[in-house]
């Protein structure tokens, strides 16, 4: 629980694609539960992590190689694209790459 009504899920090995083809299938799977009161739906917000291990690889940032930062960047990035989801009509996916600038 990451807060409120806020979940986080951890996807090890996931690339923007996988992650939101995984928060697709939990949307759809809770959008289409039989739920006994009344329907439920969720909104996603997605951020990825590439990380680049080949010794050819352009040097990380300062910021980028200090892990609070990097976990801090990270949620902040999908809790604006999450923000996003529910301000342009709940129950959707954004990734943080697909946010308008």
């Amino acid at each position: 629980r990451y807060g409120g009504e806020e979940f986080a899920i951890l996807l090890p090995g996931a690339n923007a694609a996988s992650a939101f083809s995984s928060a697709e299938r939990f949307r759809h799977s809770l959008e289409n539960a039989p739920w006994p009161e009344r329907a439920v739906t969720a909104s996603f917000g997605i951020a990825t992590l590439v990380t680049i291990s080949t010794p050819t690889a352009a040097p990380v940032s300062e910021e980028a190689q200090d892990d609070n930062a990097l976990c801090t960047s990270l949620m902040m990035k999908a809790d604006k694209a999450l923000y996003w989801s529910k301000t342009s009509g709940r129950n959707r996916t954004t990734h943080a790459d697909d946010l308008p600038q």
